[in-house]
């Protein structure tokens, strides 16, 4: 790993099943380098795709990348919950690796899936709200939630929110103070205008989010309500705009690939700033930030138990 930032950060995972290791390596994989030639399973779109396709830009902020293992090869499914759910499901000689954010990492940890955390990470990503890049007069929207993220940065409410979540705050640069906003716009200020004001005129900000990745976004069947991480960053940017939150679900995909057509108005689903997506999406400044890491098979951690056993859906 070469010099990189140091983050108060939540860490991406690579995870390394069982069954895998002996069948296909020869061996146990304890390190980056023993991924070599293998095949590691990735969300579609995501930048771990990009990262093993050898095609992430993040901005120079992010720091340096390590380097991908030599023949080192991504399968996809349509989210990175589908890989450890196809592990679960017996398909265990498809991917030797998972690469995916610390939350959904830990969250299989806890659920008895037989891999540990290991090394160092292979690069730190910044997360912030996403806008649509197509839509006419949408830089009074980008500046005032802009404005509001960093108020949350400054008054402590995004380190709370990651605290309740987390269990520790992973929303601060190390070394880099948080810039108060002296002017935080709102409906009940008056003066808005372009994308701001119909969010204004309706009385509501509709959020993308994604719902498959507790801690950060999911979906509570008792209550039938979104929770999360990002559910609560967003209820606090409604709030402070002063309108109602209404989320949606839209495909990781939609949301990337930008001309949302009008059907929500921004995304707050921990989605990453990559020099691509500044093409196509209009970006605040970061809530959160991630590195990615890697992990390896646990032989002293109990069996998960099937979605059918669990009572899963």
């Amino acid at each position: 790993m070469r010099n990189m930032p140091r983050f108060a950060i939540l860490p991406i995972a690579m995870l390394v099943l069982a069954a895998c290791q002996a069948g296909d390596s020869g061996g146990s994989i304890d390190s980056l380098e023993d991924l070599a030639g293998q095949t590691v399973c990735v969300g579609e779109s995501t930048t771990y795709l990009f990262w093993i396709e050898g095609t992430l830009n993040l901005p120079e902020e992010a720091g340096e990348i390590a380097d991908v293992p030599e023949g080192m090869e991504a399968t996809t499914l349509p989210t990175d919950i589908d890989c450890a759910e196809a592990w679960r499901g017996g398909r265990t000689e498809d991917f030797q690796g998972w690469l995916t954010a610390l939350p959904t990492a830990q969250g299989a940890i806890d659920e008895g899936y037989p891999v540990k955390l290991i090394g160092e990470p292979v690069f730190y990503e910044p997360l912030a709200v996403a806008l649509d890049a197509s839509v006419e007069d949408n830089d009074s929207l980008v500046e005032a939630i802009d404005a509001i993220v960093a108020e949350m940065h400054s008054d402590g409410t995004l380190s709370e929110l990651s605290d309740k979540w987390y269990g520790e705050d992973l929303t601060r640069q190390e070394g880099v103070e948080p810039e108060a906003s002296s002017d935080v716009p709102s409906c009940d200020g008056g003066g808005q205008d372009g994308h701001f004001a119909a969010v204004c005129d309706a009385g509501e900000l509709v959020v993308s989010t994604d719902p498959a990745y507790p801690p950060q976004s999911f979906l509570n069947e008792t209550t039938g309500e979104y929770e999360g991480f990002d559910i609560d960053v967003a209820t606090v940017i409604a709030n402070r705009l002063g309108v109602e939150v209404v989320f949606t679900d839209p495909t990781f995909d939609a949301v990337v690939a930008g001309s949302w057509g009008g059907r929500w108005d921004v995304s707050v689903g921990s989605v990453t700033v990559t020099e691509e997506r500044k093409s196509v999406l209009d970006f605040t400044r970061p809530y959160y930030f991630t590195p990615a890491q890697m992990a390896v098979f646990d032989p002293d951690a109990e069996p998960a138990p099937s979605s059918a056993e669990s009572g899963s859906p």
